[in-house]
Order: structure tokens, then C-alpha cells, then sequence
């Protein structure tokens, strides 16, 4: 559709691109790797289906307030109408900022500090796909290279071991974090 269209060539102030984005992501997996992978476009983010994560990105430039807002609430929708399939997964919401405002840094510590609904990260945006790839890296849930080239796998998160281990997801993410009790 145009609005989707729209989002994907949508162009930050440092030339970054959903595009530019999605190609960095793709770029971390081996074709055999990416076949648990999936990448799809929604109204202003691109959400990264894994076997064990749903990660939504979005670009910010100005006002990151206002666009976190619209698109954090937009995520959660998504959600809504996909929580029986997204309830075993780790929910991740990264934000991709162009801009180097410093007015903006205080906003953005803040939410990587805000545990509720899910995990938020604060990543560069940038136009170049082998810089954002490196950008990328940085986040739990993607793959480790090795000094080969190959793949390595990140260790498991405590969440997941709890869940593997038969708990629910809200009670294995209630055991985790800090400061939050157990319905």
C-alpha cells in the first residue's frame, strides 16, 4: 500500500532508510540461517519476527517524543492483534536516531530504563548498510560473528531459560526484572 510505500523510503536527516535498515539486517544471515526470519513493513517501523524475538524499528530525527509516542503505541497494536502467536517471544523496540541533539540524550537514556511492555534500545541511524550493520550488532538478539565469519549464538537470556523451563512468559519476565512483583 502507499503508506507503507511511504515509511519504507522514508529518509532521515542523515539519509538513513528503512531500506538501508532492512538491508543491514538482512545482511547478518546466512541464507541458511534466515529462513526463521522475517522482516515486514508497518505504518512507520520495520518488525523483525525471530523464532524467540519480535523487535520493532523505528527511525527518529526530531521531536523523538512525538514520534515515540505514535510509533510505541502503534507496536503495541501490532501486538494486540498478535499475542497469541508473540506471547512466548521477547519483545524488543529499538530506536534508530539521527539525530546527535544533545537536548534529546536525556529522552533517549530514559526509555532504555523504562522495563514495561518490553525491552527498549537506543541505536544510531545511519545511511551507510555496513555501519548500520555494525550499529546492529550491538543488539541482544542478533547473531555474533566469529573470527571465521560464521555465526556464533548469544547466550540465552534469563527469560528464555525460565520459559524453556516451563514458566510463563509474564511470570519468568516478572522474576527477571527489577523492582516489579509478582501478580
Amino acid at each position: 500500500n502507499i503508506g507503507n510505500l511511504f515509511w519504507s523510503y522514508w529518509m532521515s536527516p542523515t539519509n538513513a532508510s528503512f531500506d538501508t535498515l532492512r538491508n543491514a539486517i538482512q545482511s547478518l544471515w546466512v541464507a541458511h540461517e534466515g529462513r526463521n526470519v522475517a522482516i515486514t513493513d508497518a505504518p512507520e517501523m520495520l518488525v523483525l519476527k525471530l523464532p524467540s524475538d519480535i523487535a520493532a524499528f523505528s527511525l527518529f530525527n526530531s521531536d523523538p517524543a512525538e514520534a515515540f509516542e505514535r510509533t510505541y503505541e502503534g507496536f503495541k497494536k501490532i501486538y494486540r492483534q498478535n499475542s497469541r502467536d508473540w506471547d512466548q517471544r521477547t519483545l524488543s523496540f529499538v530506536l534508530c536516531r539521527s539525530s546527535e541533539e544533545e537536548n534529546d540524550d536525556q529522552f533517549y537514556a530514559a526509555l532504555e530504563q523504562d522495563p514495561l511492555f518490553c525491552r527498549k534500545y537506543v541505536i544510531r541511524s545511519l545511511a551507510d548498510s555496513e555501519r548500520q550493520r555494525d550499529e546492529l550488532l550491538r543488539l541482544p538478539f542478533f547473531p555474533l560473528r566469529g573470527s571465521d565469519g560464521g555465526a556464533l549464538q548469544r547466550p540465552q537470556s534469563a527469560q528464555d531459560l525460565l520459559q524453556a523451563a516451563g514458566l510463563s512468559a509474564s511470570l519468568a519476565r516478572n522474576l527477571i526484572e527489577a523492582y516489579v512483583r509478582s501478580p
